[in-house]
């Protein structure tokens, strides 16, 4: 077990300890409080036809992932493949609510039928949040339930009840009474908060915000730990999660730190367009990492599959002429087995839901896109110089060509963290920490 646990990436990591934590698409704010869930050999998934997705270019690559995700789901509704419960559901929810969107406006009705839709043994992935959500939950859990289920599904976020038993929770009670010092536990899960506070329409503290702000390496990144004295190494995950966090608390497009953060985006883009994990040790592509990317880019008003944003950084990135740029979703589609679903660098320790409920956020993008992105600047191409290398910081590139841009603004169509990942794609590290103390 010690050996399967080694390298998976998480979305929490608070109990973890203080090594691997870094989020896949806000699975970062998960405790696990229920009981690992079994398959039962009498029942199977139901298939159904899904709803067509909005975006054309990566659509059949999501409805791929879909339904293999779909053929996933346990007996008790769930989708916890890594019998860490809390993980995955939260993420195979809004995975199906998004891909259930038909119109370029979010659909709370078809968010919720897209998720009814897919049972196992008579149970729905709501009966079994229902379940996990009464045993109890922190803030973070609580900010994850309203990132993922609650508004994305429209439900209340006073009175919770995704299983319909009559047993309300109240989530936004659970958040406020956390807060202490701009703070709501843990670093993540005040990320986790600083988001589902937007997504309730209430303001983020300006402790809060500070808080946030001042954890920011000088690089434009940010680590797990929330706290600069500990010399933690930066990762993609939380540095995408704090960006969405700060657009959430009202930051603007031209926020100095949101730049700073898509400077240090652009220098670690890979020679794919992907984006590793931090705790892999080594260079291989990650879906969460990347598709946590894709939803930070998108929330800070950029088009990720344009290479703009990269020359929008303010930190840590200089422009290399006449190479090709990769977009983040090729990256993510190029992971992508013959049976749907997105390949990890850790399956190798079981194949699970994470990768490709990020990787369906990451390629849809529409639910944190549709709510708060910021707008997206219109372009004219004339030649792309931007490339996937990158000169060392002070260097003086020649530029045979740009992109210049149009005055006038509109919110970027995405599809698909989702973090989501939302703000999720991040759940990952937390998980990868448990595994190395197994």
């Amino acid at each position: 077990m010690a050996n399967r646990l080694r390298s998976l990436p998480l979305f929490t990591r608070s109990r973890f300890g203080a090594c691997l934590a870094s989020l896949v698409l806000f699975a970062a704010f998960v405790s696990p409080l229920a009981a690992a869930p079994t398959a039962g050999a009498a029942c199977a998934p139901v298939v159904v036809a899904a709803s067509p997705l909005r975006l054309v270019s990566y659509e059949s690559s999501a409805q791929s992932a879909v339904n293999w995700l779909r053929l996933q789901q346990l007996a008790d509704g769930s989708f916890e493949l890594a019998d860490f419960p809390g993980f995955e559901t939260p993420d195979a929810i809004l995975a199906l609510a998004e891909a259930a969107q038909t119109t370029s406006t979010w659909s709370t009705a078809e968010a919720r039928a897209g998720v009814e839709s897919a049972s196992n043994c008579g149970s729905t992935a709501l009966d079994w949040i229902d379940n996990f959500a009464e045993a109890g939950l922190e803030a973070g859990d609580a900010a994850r339930m309203v990132i993922f289920v609650a508004a994305p599904l429209g439900l209340s976020t006073t009175q919770f009840d995704p299983g319909n038993d009559g047993n309300g929770i109240d989530l936004e009670a659970i958040i406020s009474s956390a807060e202490s010092g701009g703070s709501y536990g843990t670093f993540d899960g005040t990320l986790g908060v600083a988001i589902a506070l937007r997504l309730m329409d209430k303001p983020v503290g300006a402790e809060t915000v500070a808080l946030i702000r001042d954890a920011q390496h000088a690089d434009g990144s940010w680590d797990y730990t929330g706290d600069l004295s500990t010399e933690t190494p930066s990762d993609i995950n939380t540095t995408a999660l704090a960006m969405i966090a700060l657009v959430a608390a009202g930051a603007d497009r031209d926020d100095a730190a949101l730049r700073n953060a898509l400077g240090y985006l652009a220098s670690q883009q890979q020679s794919d367009g992907g984006f590793r994990e931090a705790f892999n040790g080594d260079e291989v592509t990650n879906p969460n990492a990347t598709a946590l990317a894709i939803l930070a880019i998108t929330a800070a008003g950029w088009d990720p599959d344009d290479d703009l944003w990269r020359a929008a950084g303010l930190t840590g990135y200089a422009p290399v002429v006449n190479a090709p740029y990769i977009s983040p979703r090729d990256a993510l589609r190029a992971t992508q087995t013959g049976d749907g679903n997105y390949a990890s660098p850790y399956d190798i320790y079981g194949l699970n839901t994470f990768a490709t409920t990020g990787g369906i956020h990451g390629m849809v993008a529409n639910w944190i896109g549709i709510y708060f992105a910021l707008a997206n600047e219109t372009v004219t191409t004339t030649t792309t110089t931007i490339p996937v290398v990158n000169l060392p910081v002070g260097a003086t590139p020649e530029v045979a060509g740009g992109k210049l841009a149009n005055t006038g603004g509109e919110i970027f169509p995405l599809g698909l963290l989702g973090f989501m990942l939302l703000l999720s794609g991040a759940a990952l590290v937390r998980l990868n920490k448990r595994r190395v103390n197994a």
